[in-house]
């Protein structure tokens, strides 16, 4: 019980200093996930029934599967892109990266064709499954969207090896724009609008994200390299 409540020697991290910026930016991002990711299911439900709601629910769930496979490609490599940043070898990073990023992508845009296909043929074998499922228009919006989003999470992994969260406003405007979207469409057009206003705030999105990714990308790097020469 000592080592608690003795002070460590060497080395020590400043937590007001090097951890929070880091985490606060973090923990907003991840609560505007709930209106990016979860808020399209409650306003069905509000303004188009509960079957519509379990449609949207149940077509956006194979959706998400197929992204949670496909994101291990980037997601089990977070722990190199942190040590690279930490060695300076940007060539290997982006080598590394834009690898792990084209397998995530294809293996989420070719999951995504074959669930529709799949599920197009399954509606037709058992009637029963059409009432659960939401149609191949609500199932093409929301694959389009977790294309994209698989897109933007890899930028956000790549900059966030850095220990920063420039994507952090980036989050704020898609939870706004969904929120917004998804209930003035879902109202118009129930849950074949509900779709587009989820796959419409995303690509709004997207062209942003990229844009962050390569100013603050580079300015990065830049920065950690002069880092190192001030030490040397």
């Amino acid at each position: 019980m000592a080592m608690f409540f003795t002070r460590p020697q060497g080395p020590t991290v400043s937590w007001r200093e090097e951890i929070w910026p880091f985490q606060w930016r973090i923990a907003v991002s991840w609560m505007c996930g709930y209106f990016i990711f979860s808020i399209i299911t409650p306003i069905v439900f509000r303004l188009s029934g509960p079957q519509a709601a379990a449609q949207v629910g149940f077509t956006m769930q194979l959706t998400r599967l197929v992204a949670t496979v496909a994101s291990s490609w980037s997601t089990t490599r977070l722990p190199e892109f942190g040590m690279l940043v930490a060695k300076r070898e940007w060539d290997k990073l982006s080598a590394i990266w834009k690898r792990a990023t084209i397998i995530n992508v294809a293996v989420t845009a070719g999951g995504s064709f074959a669930m529709i296909v799949a599920m197009e043929f399954m509606t037709r074998l058992i009637p029963k499954l059409a009432e659960r499922y939401g149609g191949w228009t609500v199932a093409v919006c929301f694959s389009i969207s977790i294309i994209g989003q698989a897109f933007i999470s890899s930028m956000a992994f790549y900059l966030r090896a850095f220990k920063e969260e420039p994507f952090m406003l980036i989050s704020i405007l898609n939870a706004l724009l969904s929120f917004a979207l998804i209930s003035g469409l879902t109202w118009k057009f129930e849950i074949e609008g509900a779709a587009i206003g989820y796959m419409s705030a995303i690509l709004i999105v997207l062209p942003l994200a990229w844009n962050t990714y390569k100013l603050k990308g580079h300015a990065f790097r830049s920065s950690r390299s002069i880092e190192l020469n001030a030490v040397q």
